[in-house]
Formats: structure tokens, sequence, C-alpha cells
């Protein structure tokens, strides 16, 4: 039977291999944007529902940055670019 520590090393090795090939986009803090700025573009461009959105915004207020999406570069680096013009801080990581 598996030990508490043998399932916490599997999830950790399931969380690390998650995003092998994919490509995050990160939203940053910064002191310019608004609250509802942040929330307006994850609704519009990435298709999350308000909760989320909110939920996202209040990550990057209190830790700086949030991971907001993952997938394809084609398509991490197109929403990225619309995601900035709604004056948002974000980047793209390798996952």
């Amino acid at each position: 039977m598996p030990t508490v520590t043998d399932i916490d090393r599997t999830l950790a090795a399931d969380i690390d291999t998650a995003f092998d090939g994919l490509w995050l986009i990160v939203v940053l803090d910064n002191d310019h944007t608004t609250f509802a700025q942040v929330v307006t573009a994850l609704v519009e461009v990435l298709g999350h529902t308000r909760a989320a959105a909110d939920q996202l915004a209040d990550d990057v207020h209190h830790h700086g940055r949030a991971v907001v999406a993952a997938c394809a570069h084609d398509a991490a680096t197109r929403d990225a670019a619309a995601i900035a013009a709604y004056g948002v801080d974000v980047t793209v990581e390798a996952g």
C-alpha cells in the first residue's frame, strides 16, 4: 500500500510534467493596471468565467503573478499580445 510520502512524490512529479511542451501565459502585477482591466482581459481574451478571472486577478494582486493559461506557443503568443492590449503586463514562459 502506498504511503502518503509516495503519493506526495507522485503528485509532485505529475505537477512538474503537467505543462511539458506547453507555454504559460503569466500575468504580472503592476501599479498601473486595475483589477477590472485584468478581469476583463481574461474573460474576453481567454474566455474565463468572471469567477475564475476574479480569482486569478486576486492571485496576481497578492502573489505578484499568476499563470492564466497554458497552450501551444503560437496561441500563447497571440493571446498574450491580446491581453497586453488591455494594458495588462503579461509574459509567455516555457512550461
